[in-house]
């Protein structure tokens, strides 16, 4: 990802059940591993040139409080 601001984000809200997979692009594979309670472990695999980081404890807190059912048609666009 750029840090272009020009640049715009695609969100997509995929329901996904134990061991299936959301591809994305031709290269990005993302499986569902495991369910334990309300925690999801995810298995990501990815071309050896792309980094996959994790985001810091305040991003990760904004995230896990955002509920998609509650946002606007504009809000779930960006």
């Amino acid at each position: 990802m750029t840090n272009d601001p020009n640049n715009k984000k695609r969100q997509a809200y995929v329901a996904r059940h134990v061991g299936q997979k959301i591809l994305i692009g031709d290269s990005i594979v993302v499986r569902v591993s495991k369910i334990e309670g309300k925690r999801v472990i995810v298995y990501v695999e990815t071309p050896g040139d792309i980094v996959i980081q994790r985001p810091s404890k305040e991003e990760d807190r904004k995230d896990r409080d955002f509920d998609p059912s509650n946002s606007t048609t504009e809000e779930k666009k960006k």
